[in-house]
């Protein structure tokens, strides 16, 4: 869909949703089963039976950053964010 449509659409009954798909605001966290939702519609991130792979997810991640922090030789001052 062209972007002007959406726009002079969003609106309507039909153009609301697409339009909040486009340039809707995103929650702070997003998880989506990408064999069953590919297109990544339905966020499961609140879904309390995700919450352990959120848990394993975010653990992994600040892992990362911490390890990314120390190759770049950054202090470890900064708190990493839990929503």
């Amino acid at each position: 869909m062209a972007k002007t449509f959406i726009l002079e659409n969003q609106n309507d009954a039909n153009g609301k949703g697409i339009y909040d798909l486009c340039f809707g605001k995103r929650p702070p966290e997003q998880l989506y089963d990408m064999r069953h939702d590919p297109r990544q519609l339905r966020n499961l991130a609140e879904d309390p039976k995700y919450a352990k792979i959120k848990q394993e997810l975010a653990a992994r991640l600040e892992a990362e950053l911490r390890a990314l922090r120390s190759f770049l030789g950054i202090a470890d001052t900064f708190r990493f964010h839990r929503g």
